[in-house]
């Protein structure tokens, strides 16, 4: 499709993969005719053709053509909508760019007085003005380095490359800064935490409103309409010659043995859309009329006829308790409660099943018409198809990598809240210690109300009881924590009349079941806002929302629809979700420290200028090409060339913050001991016996002197030690030592330095400006500074500052400035939750 289009006649068969992320085949039915609101994309997705999708098969159902009129092109499509979402991405959290622009304006006020003393200084020296203009800019320069912006992507392009080859691709290396920093993860539950078939594991049919005994093959049942709203509510389509659709559609299909044909050339007046035969005794089920499966609805009809045409039924299945609403109450048992919540609390997902016999002045030509509300009214309740949905082997161990490094994990699924809760206990997001208290809400009287229920885990069984019951009962919330379940229903009513109590139900919920698509991203949002970093990992339509939303989103999903997500992950299971996280902690501390390593450079180059334009020194070009390229640009480049971490550490987390206490710290610390290291080599040159001041002459040109020869090699030395200082290994990198092209290019550097220090090749002496002291001593002596600089600094930044300072002391001192953390203690302080 090259356009979206509302289908006005006939029904398509339809491939939305490319906006989707499901593969499977969807069925589009033609807009009624007696539609009494207005058209809507959003709310008519069931009738609409969606460009960037496929139209596999369609069908005009006895009119001359399958008809649709186009309503919307270009960007104002879904698909066009989706390449905007790429183009123009949501604003993410710059914090650290806008660091990075802070460093940089301090740099500029630096850079302001660097320029404006070196101009003075060459004015004072008699320098022609064009020799001051060149001083000038030249200073800029030195102290905002041109590479910083190129330097701080090189982490995240090499994360991006390692990512790659364990299987998950990202769209924006800028993302993977933000895996590093996440505090939350939510995932979907089918086809996410549990695998995406569905085997059915039983039938629980309904004879005179009351539950008969299991039944385990379709042989034993003894309600032939139940059997047939097996075989008929479905939106299969033949696709190559057999059924194809959703995986629960098929697999119930196949349970009943019958044979699903297409609908064309049947012999019926008006052509069905399929026809499904009983094998037994040849009967035949058309289907005349599918409503498809709504999110919204929690429900899917269908309209059929036998070959004789003479009364037309309705078939309907969906939620137990969105079909048990619809249906008269004497068909409903009296323990459908106790029944449902039997199954749905042993982790198995339940679908209802319920049909009608429609009027019978109602005939196959009015079917086009009639309404779905009309259709989908006073059912007859049929009964429960168990189906059993089991946890992939990946889950627990990924979610125990997670729990172990302390990452808050939720669920958010559209499925019944007790599965929900029975798979959340089995992959530990709900843990064997935590109070579960579940909370209901419904409008009364024009008002909210809001109940909680103290959910008690009692081995196989789960009982609820009322919390007032329980606020008699202490609780020591370090050893047992509350967490919240509820439902999209009452998600929904907290949020537009309570929103006092969201923030708190968001921070403690672990459960949030029967939640539709726009509710996954509004609860994302919501925790946002509580200063959370959320990462999102889901498989299908209704994930795509809360993908693009979260800080962080991976899609299970191989289709198109994935570019939707920073992250795709070929490996449909979660697995990839720690992966991820170690790549970005790795990511974001190879930032930070490249970022260190070419500020310190910068103002430790800064600080070589000023004492050289003091005396009316410089460099030559081959002395600033060395400087540039050799110690910075080569050793650089293979700065972050470090594999994570092999584990997530717990209770500890890398800085999301540039301008945080321990960055400034070891940065300035840094600086401090080489502006020493640099003030005594000039110093301690300055009073040695044979010592020659620097006089300045313009005509010459030559910068050979005691003060360039020292100096330079000095700063040379330190910019190695800058590279090796901020190359910081575990708990979020690598061991320095497993980064072999780094290790080497360093190796390399620090021994050419040294030959050219302490030996200097006759053959060099006209490239690199070297003046010998009179004694080589003076040579071995300044060199042993230098080793002691690399020992001391190394010592101080590993041990003192990482070790000691940022680990140990900084974190007993650190205010809980993040909205969830002062939530957390505000909690912590109630007794119970205040309604």
């Amino acid at each position: 499709m090259e356009c979206d289009a509302v289908l006005l006649q006939g029904i398509c068969v339809v491939n939305e993969s490319m906006l989707t992320g499901e593969s499977v085949p969807i069925t589009k039915t033609a807009l009624p005719n007696d539609q009494a609101d207005i058209y809507r994309p959003e709310t008519h997705k069931k009738e609409t053709l969606f460009c960037g999708t496929e139209v596999i098969q369609s069908k005009s159902q006895g009119a001359e053509f399958t008809r649709a009129i186009v309503v919307r092109t270009g960007f104002l499509t879904a698909k066009g909508d989706l390449v905007r979402s790429i183009l123009y991405p949501k604003p993410v959290d710059r914090k650290i760019y806008m660091d990075g622009l802070k460093f940089v304006a301090i740099a500029g006020v630096l850079g302001v007085i660097g320029t404006t003393y070196a101009g003075v200084s060459f004015a004072l020296w008699g320098s022609p003005p064009e020799d001051i203009a060149w001083v000038v800019f030249n200073t800029i320069t030195f102290i905002v380095p041109p590479a910083l912006p190129a330097a701080m992507t090189i982490g995240n392009i090499l994360a991006q490359r390692r990512l790659k080859k364990a299987k998950i691709f990202c769209i924006s290396s800028k993302y993977i800064n933000f895996t590093g920093s996440l505090d939350v993860f939510c995932f979907d539950k089918t086809g996410t935490l549990t695998e995406d078939g569905l085997d059915l594991k039983e039938m629980i049919p309904v004879v005179a409103g009351h539950f008969v005994s299991d039944v385990y093959h379709v042989d034993e049942l003894n309600n032939q309409n139940f059997l047939i709203a097996m075989a008929t509510c479905h939106s299969l389509a033949i696709i190559n010659g057999k059924p194809s659709g959703y995986p629960l559609d098929e697999k119930m299909l196949l349970a009943t043995g019958w044979e699903f044909k297409d609908g064309d050339n049947a012999g019926y007046a008006h052509v069905p859309s399929s026809i499904v035969q009983n094998p037994n005794d040849k009967k035949e089920i058309a289907i005349m009329r599918q409503f498809t499966f709504a999110s919204s609805l929690q429900r899917m009809s269908v309209i059929a006829t036998d070959q004789d045409q003479k009364e037309l039924c309705a078939y309907v299945k969906g939620s137990p308790e969105m079909i048990s609403s619809l249906c008269r109450k004497e068909t409903v048992p009296t323990d459908f409660e106790e029944h449902l919540q039997a199954y749905t609390e042993d982790g198995f997902r339940v679908i209802a099943l319920a049909w009608r016999r429609l009027p019978g002045n109602l005939n196959i030509e009015d079917v086009p018409n009639i309404s779905r509300d009309n259709v989908e009214r006073d059912l007859s309740f049929l009964g429960f198809l168990i189906m059993e949905n089991a946890l992939k082997k990946e889950t627990n161990p990924a979610l125990a990598e997670l729990h172990q490094a302390n990452i808050k994990t939720i669920m958010v699924t559209g499925d019944n809240i007790l599965t929900a809760l029975k798979v959340a206990r089995d992959c530990d997001i709900i843990r064997r210690q935590d109070d579960i208290v579940r909370v209901k809400a419904q409008m009364v009287n024009g008002g909210p109300c809001v109940e909680f229920k103290q959910v008690e885990n009692l081995d196989a069984s789960v009982s609820l009881k009322k919390a007032q019951n329980k606020k008699s009962k202490k609780r020591d919330v370090n050893a047992r924590s509350t967490r919240y379940a509820m439902d999209g229903k009452t998600f929904e009513i907290i949020r537009e009349h309570r929103s006092d109590l969201l923030p708190k139900l968001s921070h403690r919920g672990s459960v949030f079941a029967r939640m539709l698509p726009d509710q996954k991203a509004q609860l994302i949002e919501t925790l946002q806002e509580l200063d959370y970093c959320v990462g999102m990992c889901g498989d299908g339509a209704n994930d795509c929302g809360a993908l693009k939303t979260a800080h962080a989103g991976i899609s299970l999903s191989v289709a198109e629809a994935s570019v939707a997500s920073p992250f795709t992950s070929q490996e449909t299971n979660i697995s990839c979700v720690p992966k991820l996280m170690k790549e970005g902690r790795c990511a974001l501390v190879t930032s930070f420290g490249l970022f260190k390593h070419l500020l310190g450079c910068a103002y430790v180059e800064f600080l070589m200028i000023l004492i050289f334009y003091y005396v009316g020194l410089n460099l030559n070009d081959p002395q600033y090409l060395y400087l540039d390229l050799g110690m910075v640009i080569i050793v650089t480049v293979t700065f972050g060339n470090m594999d994570a971490y092999p584990v997530l550490v717990p209770n500890k987390a890398p800085s999301k913050r540039l301008v945080s206490f321990s960055s400034m710290i070891s940065l300035v610390v840094f600086l401090l001991f080489q502006a020493a290291v640099i003030v005594f080599t000039w110093s301690f040159l300055q009073v040695q016996p044979w010592f020659t001041a620097w006089k300045l002459d313009f005509e010459a040109n030559d910068y050979t002197s005691y003060e360039n020869t020292f100096i330079f090699y000095v700063i040379c030395f330190i910019f190695i030690l800058s590279s090796i200082n901020f190359s910081h290994g575990p708990p979020f990198r690598k061991n320095m030592f497993t980064n072999l092209p780094f290790i080497f290019l360093a190796a390399v550097a620090f021994t050419v330095t040294s030959v050219l220090f302490l030996i200097h090749p006759e053959f060099l002496k006209d490239t690199f400006i070297h003046v010998n002291a009179p004694s080589k001593m003076y040579h071995y002596l300044i060199y042993s500074v230098v080793l002691l600089d690399y020992v001391v600094t190394i010592f101080v930044e590993t041990y003192l500052i990482q070790g000691i300072l940022v680990d140990k002391i900084v974190p007993k001192f650190s205010k809980r400035d993040r909205k969830y953390k002062i939530l957390e203690e505000t909690i912590r302080m109630e007794s119970s939750l205040g309604v």
